[in-house]
């Protein structure tokens, strides 16, 4: 057996073995763990090159697997606007109306993206509407999700640039609001097992369309960059794996194809 490179003494650990549930040292070899003991008595043995690390009687517990983690939609949004750090409604809006000022000009239209913001925690405890994100950014597209990332709002411009005109129905297994009017209030709701990518995917697909295949393909690669770069923060955090509830793309596909045929 290889002869470890680290090992943890002196620890509180949950091995998840019921024939040792418990255990005082562990020791690692590259990424495996290749012995476990639970007698304080009894040191694992290593070599010269090993390294052992007292932790003073800390608790020590296996990489977490969170049951319902958007791991994907998480990591692509933490290079949008960090919309937990708003304290209130008001203060929403003026993050969105900042970013507007700050955007340089360029050929393509930017799009203005946030996620994170959980308006129960607010004073004025609001959702903002496509008016509220009109009134601050009138002339850019705007999609910012909720922390729990079944809900997304949207201005008029995103809007335009999709196509998602008022009579445009509601898409696959997802909820449009509207006003009194009937106008796209656009905020948008998912059901629990929806996937968000879809509905960011359905709103700015005119949009990609319209700037070419070579940014759609340059969009994909960022969003892979950006999972793989977001796994140390996770692993950092103790979450070594997720499940991600959503359905299956072949048959939201086929959904999309039904609808498209009854449209024609």
């Amino acid at each position: 057996m290889r002869k470890p490179d680290l090992i943890l003494e002196n620890v509180r650990a949950f091995t998840m073995d019921p024939d040792m549930p418990n255990a005082c040292s562990i020791a690692v070899a590259g990424r495996r763990v290749v012995a476990v003991s639970n007698d304080p008595k009894q040191r694992i043995s290593g070599n010269s090159r090993t390294r052992r690390l007292d932790l003073g009687g800390r608790l020590l517990l296996p990489g977490f697997w969170d049951s319902h983690f958007h791991y994907y939609q998480w990591s692509i949004g933490q290079t949008y606007m960090a919309l937990d750090q708003a304290r209130s409604f008001k203060h929403c809006l003026e993050m969105i109306r900042h970013k507007m000022n700050n955007i340089s000009q360029k050929k393509e239209i930017p799009w203005i993206q946030g996620q994170g913001f959980n308006e129960s925690e607010w004073p004025e405890n609001r959702i903002p509407l496509r008016s509220d994100l009109d009134r601050v950014c009138p002339l850019l597209p705007v999609l910012i999700w909720r922390c729990d990332l079944h809900l997304a709002v949207a201005n008029s411009m995103a809007l335009e640039l999709s196509g998602l005109h008022d009579e445009k129905p509601d898409p696959v297994e997802g909820l449009i609001d509207r006003d009194e009017r009937g106008r796209h209030s656009a905020r948008q709701v998912a059901p629990e097992h929806y996937n968000p990518q879809d509905i960011i995917t359905e709103i700015k697909r005119q949009g990609t369309q319209a700037m070419g295949a070579h940014r759609a393909m340059s969009a994909q690669a960022g969003n892979t960059q950006a999972g793989h770069q977001r796994a140390s923060h996770a692993a950092a955090l103790g979450i070594a794996a997720g499940t991600q509830g959503q359905v299956a793309q072949t048959r939201m596909e086929a959904e999309r194809q039904n609808i498209a045929s009854r449209e024609k």
